[in-house]
């Protein structure tokens, strides 16, 4: 049997492998499952990527450039074919990485939220809220709408604050999360609705809707409402 992390680094480095340790982990720890499941979408998007077509009359135009121009020396060939290389190489990490690590977060802010029940009350006071909100640096306009659930939160290790905001088209949840910063926005579906998380000038925050209309529409209206000081 093999672990949680010797079982990951089997699927970074083959994802698709049918290694038989791997796949008894996986049958028994949903987490790993989970991971093999994104490392897996990950490379076939790449694959995607990679896969250009070639047209048939690119061998002969090389060729008939490379004749007509000066050749450069060997050694600055190498050069320029290894710099080219690892850019490219540089491009596809960030891109993996970035790809992870929305899926960690996604998944961090649905797990949360799924797990978490908030006591909710017909409107809590601004002084009430700020208390919350001031404890990780941040306020909250009061105009924004009447809040009706707010308390501190801990996801992925990282201090924020849970509210639920009650708009007219309905509730809102609002995750601000001052300690993760996103470096683009993240959408994504849940049984229950529809998410995105934002980047704000410090960390981030997530917000979950009935639709997506709804989310758009209240994060640019939060967005207006919250200060980080």
């Amino acid at each position: 049997m093999i672990d949680c992390l010797e079982c990951r680094r089997r699927i970074l480095a083959t994802p698709r492998d049918n290694d038989a340790a791997v796949a008894t982990h996986v049958a028994d720890c949903a987490a790993c499952a989970t991971y093999r499941g994104e490392v897996i979408r990950l490379d076939l998007q790449l694959e995607r990527v990679v896969r250009v077509p070639v047209p048939e009359c690119l061998p002969a135009r090389i060729i008939m450039r490379q004749a007509s121009q000066p050749k450069l020396p060997a050694s600055w060939a190498w050069s320029i074919a290894l710099a080219a290389s690892l850019i490219i190489a540089i491009l596809i990490g960030r891109e993996v990485s970035e790809d992870a690590d929305s899926a960690h977060w996604t998944r961090q802010v649905v797990t949360y939220v799924q797990n978490t029940e908030l006591g909710h009350e017909a409107s809590i006071a601004p002084g009430e809220v700020d208390h919350v909100l001031q404890a990780i640096g941040v306020t909250l306009d009061p105009a924004v709408g009447p809040v009706s659930a707010v308390e501190p939160c801990v996801i992925d290790r990282r201090n924020g604050a849970h509210l639920v905001i009650d708009l007219e088209d309905g509730p809102v949840t609002l995750l601000i999360l001052p300690d993760n910063d996103t470096p683009h926005d993240i959408t994504f579906t849940t049984t229950n609705g529809s998410g995105i998380i934002a980047p704000c000038p410090r960390g981030s925050i997530a917000v979950l809707a009935a639709t997506r209309e709804q989310a758009d529409t209240a994060r640019q209206r939060i967005e207006r409402s919250i200060t980080f000081i």
